[in-house]
């Protein structure tokens, strides 16, 4: 008798492995234009807006002041301010 799992079914495993690689991507897209603050080396917290994204590996990198990082280096999210 044989058993299968949801891990190894064909279908349900590629389901799985598309919803994970597509979430970060629209989550990235989304904070595009948005103010953010960020860990950054020697645990210093950076500030900048999300000027785009970046694919490296299959996974997004955001890009502020022309640096990427990646998604959880995030520490907050704000809108932007328009005068």
């Amino acid at each position: 008798m044989v058993y299968r799992t949801k891990s190894t079914h064909p279908r349900l495993s590629n389901a799985s492995r598309f919803r994970s690689q597509t979430i970060p991507n629209h989550l990235a897209v989304a904070l595009i234009g948005q103010n953010v603050s960020l860990m950054g080396r020697s645990n210093t917290i950076l500030h900048g807006v999300v000027a785009g994204v970046v694919t490296e590996t299959g996974r997004p990198k955001l890009v502020v002041n022309r640096v990427e990082y990646d998604l959880n280096q995030v520490l907050s999210v704000t809108p932007p301010v328009f005068n």
